[in-house]
């Protein structure tokens, strides 16, 4: 008789084990592994808007401040053209007087990159029979 192994819980890592301990040397103020994976997202997100045309909103070398938050949600998205229209767009926005949190802004991208991922013909998982 085989003993199958008990499934593992939860979502599946990002990152593989050996990516998260050289981040942890890195970063060893950061304790979780859901704080390095953030931090490695905000990253990704950093090199793809950073030498974009007014995005200061998000990231102002001259001040040397960023908006992590928003970094992070942009760094999830699998399509670089896609996070640079969203930086873009939330910069338009900023300026246009449409004046949000940076929390309301990387939520707002966090439903964009989750409806991509549902399936067209599922209705996002709200669709009812009629």
């Amino acid at each position: 008789m085989e003993i199958k192994e008990k499934s593992k819980r939860g979502r599946p890592p990002a990152f593989d084990d050996l990516y998260h301990q050289t981040y942890k040397n890195i970063w060893p103020d950061i304790r979780t592994r859901r704080g390095i994976t953030n931090k490695i997202y905000a990253i990704k997100g950093l090199a793809m808007v950073k030498e974009m045309q007014g995005v200061g909103y998000i990231f102002n070398e001259a001040d040397n401040t960023m908006k992590v938050s928003i970094l992070t949600e942009l760094g999830r998205l699998n399509d670089e053209q896609a996070a640079r229209e969203a930086a873009a767009f939330i910069c338009e926005r900023e300026a246009a007087g449409d004046h949000r949190t940076a929390h309301e802004w990387a939520a707002i991208v966090r439903k964009y990159r989750i409806s991509e991922t549902v399936s067209d013909n599922s209705g996002g998982g709200l669709q009812h029979d009629e």
